[in-house]
């Protein structure tokens, strides 16, 4: 029989407990490639509460009585029984999408689950939706594991370093959003195009002062937007609502070369959507990466938000650029526990410099200014006026 290249189970793997016990310890052993071995094919899961784990060493068992299909029938730290529309399954081996491994009992916790329960019983997603949006991700998933492999994330400038004034870079990146203070700057600077394109060129010209202020050519961003997350949101974790942007860039082209290259990086994600976030933990070089398998991709994003002044800083961040899709606003968002007010005002008013300049003509990418005249002159000449009065008679 015919089995397409792109053809995978249906909703994504998640396991549809009204089979068999037999039926379902069937599919779970066909989908596990083991740990040490590329799963480039998919997974299969329980889902709970928007929370998902990856499952393995299914155990046909006998249930006792009867109980609905999908209901937690013990658990312990050997494994979870569970009812099956015939028999039941015992499951004693779970990982999350990102590669984390649980215990039965602590995976029972993250998923909020006591033994009673009925996995799934409150998730009331669209499974048709479910199955398409699966299906449009796994062409492209090929892409995204390139990208992820081969991240390269940038540093923001003038970050509190670890240890320093304040919770410092692994502070900011271990607290939860809750934890966190999120301040907001406006950017108001007037800049080429209209709509689409000018909110792009902010996005754009927010990338070129991190390589210019940076001194890089080439490095990764966290990217959201709001179509993005609204068409993932009632999934929950199964699919991932950022993903990263490459920046590459010719320090020898022009800025408007270089707005052109970074915009046409932006098409191309936006095109490619996104990724069943099980990716990283089906991809063991992937899971053995601290970024991945924190779910932290890099410390600095750009998003496109019909509300910038409301937009949170995306999981893992720190710093980000947030425009509307007409380009009419932009917010400078920072986490306060990662900088100081000070230095972001700073990084706010070298960005406008260089915002301001990107419709000159003939201007270089790498001639695009940080500082404005008046910054110039008190860095070159008022910080260099050493010269004292002294005593010129007075000998030694």
């Amino acid at each position: 029989s015919y089995f397409g290249r792109h053809d995978r189970p249906q909703e994504a793997g998640l396991i549809d407990w009204s089979g068999s016990a037999s039926e379902i310890a069937r599919m779970i052993r066909a989908l596990d490639f083991g740990e040490r071995y590329p799963n480039p094919f998919c997974a299969a899961k329980v889902f709970h509460g928007g929370r998902a784990l990856l499952v393995r060493e299914p155990e046909l068992v006998d249930p006792g009585e009867q109980a609905a299909p999908g209901t937690l029938l013990s658990v312990d730290e050997t494994g979870w029984s569970v009812a099956c529309g015939e028999g039941a399954l015992r499951l004693a081996s779970f990982v999350c999408p990102r590669g984390h491994a649980f215990t039965p009992v602590t995976a029972a916790e993250r998923l909020g689950l006591v033994v009673g329960d009925l996995i799934g019983h409150a998730d009331t997603f669209d499974r048709v939706a479910l199955g398409e949006l699966h299906a449009a991700c796994v062409p492209r998933e090929a892409y995204w594991e390139r990208r992820l492999l081969r991240l390269d994330p940038v540093e923001a400038p003038y970050r509190r370093s670890a240890g320093g004034n304040g919770d410092g870079a692994t502070a900011s990146l271990s607290a939860s959003v809750s934890e966190r203070r999120v301040e907001r700057l406006p950017i108001e600077v007037a800049v080429p195009g209209e709509g689409d394109e000018r909110a792009e060129t902010l996005i754009a010209g927010f990338l070129l002062y991190l390589s210019r202020i940076q001194g890089l050519d080439r490095f990764d961003v966290t990217f959201a937007e709001d179509a993005l997350t609204s068409r993932v949101a009632s999934f929950g974790e199964l699919f991932s609502p950022t993903v990263p942007l490459a920046v590459a860039l010719n320090p020898d082209s022009s800025a408007a070369e270089a707005v052109t290259a970074v915009r046409s990086g932006l098409e191309k994600v936006r095109e490619k959507g996104t990724y069943l976030t099980d990716l990283v933990a089906r991809t063991p070089e992937l899971a053995a990466h601290p970024l991945h398998l924190a779910g932290h991709a890099t410390s600095v994003a750009v998003g496109l938000h019909a509300d910038p002044e409301a937009s949170d800083l995306p999981a893992g961040t720190d710093l980000a650029l947030h425009v509307d899709p007409t380009g009419e606003t932009a917010r400078l968002v920072y986490d306060t526990g990662a900088f100081d007010a000070g230095d972001v005002a700073r990084l706010r008013d070298q960005l406008g410099v260089l915002l301001g300049a990107l419709d000159r003509d003939g201007v270089g990418f790498s001639e695009l200014p940080l500082i404005d005249d008046a910054e110039r002159r008190r860095i070159l000449y008022d910080w260099n006026q050493t010269g004292v009065d002294f005593d010129r008679t007075a000998t030694v």
